[in-house]
């Protein structure tokens, strides 16, 4: 078996490719003009690979693509920022990649519909196959894969490697399988489904809960920063001061790639935390999804 590397990074998610409109997002039932569109590789396994790869040298994807052009299209411009693609499959049952429709506004506000198709492909002798060979650090995961393989992963791995999942999209997932994660990150919506409560400033109580149910815990506030909760303790940590967004796209996959890559280095989360915050502050400033997040040298 090979040896476990010090900051390796293994993102198990999505791959789609993004098809982005620049528009006021429209009300139901509304009709809009748009201003411009675009399309560009994406999905949350892709994305926070690429911000992991700015940090560290060795993060691979394990992810399923389509039997299409979409798929070898996305395959390259992953490969082009440094990410391993060696355990990018293909699942002759979906042959086409997954795609997401994204509509942002001219405060870099977005609205986003994803339609997984591929990487429902993704089965869990695949993960097996990748861990075995890559031994990782870190096991970074999200919930844009067929569930019952990420319950699966969850499972099976929990004890045995680090786990930091990012449960988004969210969905109702069983607190037994959440327990090792170290840590979870949701953003406030999904921090409120999970926990029940509304999420206003009522940090203790936040942390109180989190410590119930997992490790350690990370709430993503927005233009806010984001809130650590470790054990009993919690801290917040203020948002990189931004004069005018740009786009948000992906701004939550930057500090979830980039926080993982830093805790697979060695440092503590609060201290990782602090530098992908940074990370997310510079991408929210520039156009265009992987273009937008900065080199290690610029945090």
């Amino acid at each position: 078996m090979a040896q476990r590397q010090r900051g390796s990074v293994l993102v198990i998610g999505s791959v789609n490719l993004d098809f982005i409109i620049k528009s006021d997002i429209p009300l139901p039932g509304q009709t809009v003009l748009g201003e411009s569109y675009s399309k560009r590789a994406g999905g949350k396994g892709a994305n926070q690979a690429v911000a992991a790869s700015r940090i560290s040298k060795n993060v691979c994807l394990v992810g399923c693509i389509g039997v299409d052009t979409e798929g070898e299209i996305l395959k390259d411009s992953l490969k082009k920022n440094n990410v391993d693609t060696k355990f990018l499959f293909k699942n002759q049952e979906f042959s086409n990649s997954g795609t997401a429709f994204v509509v942002v506004d001219t405060k870099g506000e977005n609205s986003i519909s994803v339609i997984p198709a591929s990487n429902y492909g993704l089965t869990i002798e695949n993960i097996d196959t990748a861990i075995k060979e890559v031994q990782p650090e870190v096991l970074l995961l999200q919930a844009e894969i067929n569930l019952d393989v990420l319950k699966e992963v969850l499972k099976k791995y929990s004890r045995k490697i680090r786990i930091i999942f990012n449960l988004a999209p969210y969905f109702n997932v069983s607190k037994e399988l959440i327990t090792e994660c170290d840590p979870l990150i949701v953003n406030e919506l999904e921090a409120k489904d999970l926990l029940g409560i509304e999420i206003k400033e009522n940090y203790q109580e936040i942390t109180d809960l989190f410590s119930k149910i997992c490790k350690s815990a990370i709430v993503t506030l927005g233009s806010q920063g984001v809130l650590i909760c470790e054990e009993s303790s919690y801290e917040k940590i203020p948002a990189l001061p931004i004069k005018h967004v740009i786009d948000s796209t992906g701004a939550g996959d930057a500090f979830v790639g980039s926080c993982a890559a830093y805790i697979a280095s060695g440092l503590p989360i609060k201290e990782a935390s602090r530098k992908a915050t940074k990370f997310a502050g510079i991408s929210v400033s520039r156009p265009g999804g992987f273009d937008s997040y900065p080199e290690i040298e610029e945090i």
